[in-house]
């Protein structure tokens, strides 16, 4: 008995569909192993903002879904790192950007240094301020960002704990900031 045409190409069509769901499964439980974790730190060390603004990682622990840990991050300038942590705790939802959105739950840095103010690249006069994708930090936490004298020509010891919201244009921002010490 001879099958129909079209039932043979939604056969191979089925499968097709199916290897590739298969296949994109087994990446994401892939993206969530070491090697997985290391791939992703490559690529965040390898990219550049058009402002010449840099994210390092030196190594993630936890899930690359959810909760992790950020080990040696730091951020820099085409002159250089200008702030550094040896530890991030970061929660975020990664499958949010699908629906254009950012959306990091907390992110808490028990110590930090920022030794100076970075001077990125100008931007267009014309673009946008404020990203064109909604983003949502419900807690951004740093409990101790010692700030060197080439930031403000003293040194000071801060706590950070702040909310920040920005969609439709708009930026929405809570802050509590404290002076911890003063020279």
């Amino acid at each position: 008995r001879r099958r129909h045409p079209a039932a043979t190409v939604a056969k191979w069509a089925g499968i097709l569909l199916l290897s590739l769901l298969v296949l994109a499964a087994a990446l994401l439980l892939w993206l969530n192993t070491d090697p997985g974790r290391r791939f992703i730190v490559r690529q965040i060390n390898n990219f550049e903002a058009g402002s010449g603004l840099q994210v390092r990682v030196g190594r993630i622990e936890g899930s690359v879904f959810g909760e992790m840990t950020l080990h040696d991050l730091s951020l820099a300038d085409p002159q250089g790192v200008f702030f550094r942590a040896p530890r991030a705790e970061l929660d975020y939802r990664p499958f949010s950007y699908f629906r254009n959105h950012i959306d990091i739950r907390a992110l808490t840095i028990p110590g930090a240094r920022l030794s100076r103010l970075p001077p990125l690249r100008p931007r267009d006069p014309d673009a946008p301020l404020l990203p064109a994708i909604d983003i949502d930090v419900g807690r951004l936490r740093i409990e101790r960002l010692w700030v060197d004298p080439a930031v403000t020509g003293r040194p000071h010891l801060l706590t950070i704990d702040s909310q920040i919201q920005i969609a439709d244009g708009r930026a929405r921002v809570g802050l509590d900031l404290g002076a911890v010490a003063a020279r």
